[in-house]
């Protein structure tokens, strides 16, 4: 699509940004688009599908100079990286749920944090859970909480993390793993932003966005029917994707310096 400063001519508009300004109008929907100019009123409801085009086929990066390595702590000068740190920059402010693909090691609890450092949630609790890392007898009650008499040894009610990251963020690492009597229950907490401990038949309400990530190929499993479809969409409504280092050699010079120098003791000194 054009960019933005084209479609502003075109519509005889001052300026369209994906970052408010003074005095702009802001575009009804999820994703932000601002318009700014006479006609902004009137415009900014006709702009919808503009501004998700926009956020799925990001070409318009009109911010990317702003986004330095210290904002989100990911290092590298690749176009990939790059990438990756627009894209935190571009979703940290909003409230939907966001899919981080890549291999063991590339840093998607990395990017996780950024995104919530960086968002509207960051007064609130950054909660990371490791899907494969809990036994499955145990992951209900982990995530959603116990009420007393649930199972033995359960004397008074217990909070889940998904109550702990409540005004937060509930990051879910190795999504792939989430068996699926509790697919749907994660689908359930996206769809109404509700959910039950387990033994009891209130409901509950909280308010928490959702980041998963995983290092598999999650429509492999929507084929061989480990993992939801309905699930997935919900979650990959943002993807970000990081490659591993072997595909961006770019990127190794300033990890080996910043690495190097991280080990380095006080007052040691390099030739």
């Amino acid at each position: 699509m054009a960019d933005l400063g084209s479609l502003a001519s075109s519509l005889g508009l001052e300026s369209i940004t994906l970052q408010e300004k003074k005095g702009s109008v802001r575009v009804p929907g999820e994703w932000p688009m601002y318009l700014k100019g006479e006609n902004a009123q009137r415009l900014a409801p006709l702009l919808s599908a503009a501004a998700v085009l926009t956020a799925c086929f990001p070409g318009n990066k009109e911010v990317p100079g702003n986004i330095t390595e210290d904002e989100t702590n990911i290092l590298g000068s690749s176009e990939a990286i790059r990438s990756v740190r627009y894209h935190i920059r571009r979703f940290a402010e909003e409230t939907v749920p966001v899919l981080i693909t890549g291999e063991t090691g590339t840093g998607k609890e990395l990017c996780a944090r950024a995104i919530h450092r960086m968002g509207r949630r960051s007064s609130g609790s950054f909660v990371p859970v490791d899907c494969g890392a809990i036994p499955e007898n145990l992951l209900e009650s982990e995530l959603f909480g116990a009420a007393p008499g649930a199972y033995t040894g359960v004397v008074y009610s217990r909070n889940g993390l998904l109550q702990e990251a409540d005004g937060g963020t509930l990051f879910l690492d190795e999504i792939g793993n989430l068996p699926l009597h509790m697919q749907v229950k994660l689908l359930r907490v996206l769809d109404t932003g509700s959910f039950r401990k387990l033994g009891e038949n209130r409901e509950r309400k909280v308010d928490v966005r959702v980041i998963a990530a995983t290092n598999t190929v999650l429509e492999e499993g929507i084929r061989d029917g480990s993992f939801r479809s309905d699930l997935y969409y919900r979650l990959a409504v943002v993807r970000i994707h990081i490659p591993p280092l072997r595909e961006r050699s770019e990127d190794i010079e300033p990890l080996a310096v910043h690495f190097s120098g991280s080990m380095l003791s006080p007052g040691a000194w390099t030739s």
